[in-house]
């Protein structure tokens, strides 16, 4: 694997994404990244599989919680202890 391989593939795609970009690191510009929409939307897509059923019981857990904590939202992430704090400059975000 090349080294845009490998940093593309650290991001979850494909070694085929990291040969259609080249060196053209997309993650981190302050530019327009265009180029990486396009792959991504010219990729190839499958479905996810899921089931009714499992939708149906997501969404009865959900509504449960948001009922049984005052309307507020649940925050079901896994390992979620372990996550680092958000930046300072993030932190204060305001909409």
């Amino acid at each position: 694997m090349t080294e845009q391989g490998a940093q593309h593939a650290d991001a979850g795609l494909p070694e085929s994404f990291a040969r259609v970009l080249g060196d053209y690191d997309w993650r981190l510009s302050p530019n327009n990244v265009w180029k990486a929409e396009r792959v991504l939307l010219e990729a190839p897509h499958r479905a996810i599989a899921s089931s009714d059923a499992r939708i149906d019981r997501l969404r009865r857990k959900y509504i449960a919680f948001r009922q049984a904590h005052g309307g507020k939202k649940p925050l079901y992430y896994k390992d979620r202890a372990t996550w680092s704090e958000l930046p300072e400059e993030f932190g204060n975000f305001q909409v």
